[in-house]
């Protein structure tokens, strides 16, 4: 959700960065994503659903990606 629009720098990183995430994890199933996240928009709220195979790939991709 955009609490404060006009605070770009706080949500623009993360807003540029989830394209490119779910390329990467679209392109290599092993990665554990289930299927293609979907996205619902309701105003000022964005929620991205996303199905994985287990908490604990989740947990490594995350680890993966703070490396």
């Amino acid at each position: 959700r955009f609490n404060k629009l006009w605070m770009v720098w706080k949500w623009f990183p993360v807003f540029a960065a989830m394209p490119r995430m779910l390329i990467e994890l679209g392109r290599d199933p092993s990665l554990g994503l289930l299927a293609r996240p979907r996205t619902f928009r309701s105003g000022r709220t964005v929620l991205l659903l996303q199905y994985w195979n287990s908490f604990e790939q989740l947990e490594a991709y995350l680890a993966q990606a703070q490396a």
